[in-house]
Parts: structure tokens; C-alpha cells; sequence
């Protein structure tokens, strides 16, 4: 009877000290620790979503151009017949790809939400010194610099094999549909590095004039050089 009194005591002490663990809430520190963490994993979830997007976008482009491109000819070589095939095998493979990229997309960003809410809800300090928020501010300056040349690049190949598509000569015919497909597959790649560029310059940005208020800040200004007028970074 007493051992009974014994364990049935212990298991109301057991009981209750947990009970007291889980009604105090987390520290504000491994709360945000936390939060940080989930999100640098679901940052990493959504780009490689992106990076299967692109992947299968441009080669579900490339292939079906070239598939499409030997439809035309009533005759093909057995060279020819080979490449029609496996360029369709390769437009699979791609739309698989970017079959796959969607979950990834939309679990990444569902993620990165839920763990930014927290992030805002604690007024968590960013995880990165004054010094890698620079450094990643210009690293994300420089991703959205390359995504607007990507993009003008892509669309003067675009507008040039498109016109000549319209020629008869079947030499100028082909090389007309590579500057397509190259061209498309640049302003299909410059889309993510100017949606990566921005969201991360303004994020980097944001947290550095909120925490580095004793640091120089991140301005923008025009200047005159040898080469003309140019847009300069200050910090």
C-alpha cells in the first residue's frame, strides 16, 4: 500500500512538473533561433523548387522547338530521326521536372511564411552581422544586375530569330529557331534572378537600417566617369 502511495505521489509530481513545462512558453531566444532555422530551410526548399522550374522550363522549350522544328521535313535522315527523338524524350523529362518543381515552390514558400510570421510576431534581430548583411545586400545587387541583362540579352536574341523564321533559306531557318530557343531560355532564367534579387536586396536592406542604425547607410547616388553616367552604392 505504501509503495502504491509512493509511485502514485511521484507520478502526480511527474505530472504536474510537466504540465508547468509545457504552460511556460519557450524563451523569445530559441523562438527566434528556431524560427530562423525553418526558414533558412524552407529558403533553401523554394529556390531549389526555382531551380527545377527553370531547368524544366528551358528545356521543355529547347525540345519542343526542336521536335517541332523537324515536322516540317517530309523526309528525315536517320541523324535527323534520332535527334526528333530524343529531343521528345528530353521534352518528358523536362515536363517531369517541372512537375516536380511545384510541391517544392509551394511547401518552400508556405514555410517561409509561417516561420517570417513568427520571425515578425517575436521581433526577432537578424541571424547575420552588419557585415554579411552588406555582403548579402550585394550579393543580391549584383543577382538582379544579372537578371536584367539576362533578360535584354534573351529578348534581342528572341526578336532577331524570330525574324528569321521568315526567310526561306533553311540555314537561316535553323539558326533563327537556336537564337529562339537561346533567347527564350535567357528570359526564362533572368525571371528568378530578378524575383531572388529584389525580394532579397529589399530584405537585406530592410534589416540592415533596422538593426545597423550606427552604420553608414545603404544609399544610392548617380555619377559622372570616363564611361558616361552610372549608378553608384554607397555604404
Amino acid at each position: 500500500m505504501r509503495k502504491s502511495f509512493i509511485l502514485l505521489m511521484a507520478c502526480l509530481v511527474f505530472s504536474a512538473t510537466r504540465a508547468q513545462t509545457i504552460a511556460y512558453p519557450a524563451l523569445p531566444n530559441e523562438v527566434c533561433a528556431k524560427a530562423w532555422n525553418n526558414y533558412r530551410k524552407a529558403d533553401v526548399l523554394w529556390k531549389t523548387g526555382w531551380g527545377l522550374f527553370i531547368s524544366g522550363a528551358v528545356g521543355t522549350t529547347a525540345c519542343s522547338i526542336g521536335t517541332i522544328a523537324t515536322l516540317y521535313k517530309h523526309e528525315m535522315t536517320p541523324a535527323e530521326l534520332a535527334t526528333n527523338r530524343s529531343c521528345f524524350s528530353l521534352a518528358i523529362v523536362s515536363c517531369g521536372v517541372l512537375a516536380a518543381s511545384v510541391p517544392c515552390l509551394i511547401v518552400g514558400q508556405v514555410r517561409r511564411k509561417n516561420a517570417m510570421r513568427t520571425i515578425n510576431e517575436y521581433q526577432c534581430a537578424p541571424d547575420l552581422t552588419c557585415d554579411e548583411l552588406r555582403l548579402s545586400y550585394k550579393r543580391a545587387n549584383d543577382t538582379w544586375k544579372a537578371g536584367w541583362g539576362l533578360f535584354g540579352s534573351g529578348l534581342g536574341l528572341l526578336i532577331v530569330g524570330i525574324s528569321l523564321t521568315f526567310t526561306e533559306n533553311n540555314t537561316m531557318l535553323n539558326a533563327g529557331l537556336g537564337l529562339i530557343s537561346i533567347g527564350s531560355g535567357a528570359v526564362i532564367t533572368s525571371v528568378p534572378c530578378l524575383a531572388f534579387g529584389q525580394v532579397q536586396r529589399k530584405s537585406a536592406a530592410k534589416q540592415y537600417h533596422q538593426y545597423c542604425a550606427d552604420q553608414p547607410p545603404l544609399t544610392f547616388s548617380l555619377q559622372t566617369s570616363s564611361n558616361g553616367l552610372g549608378i553608384a552604392m554607397n555604404f
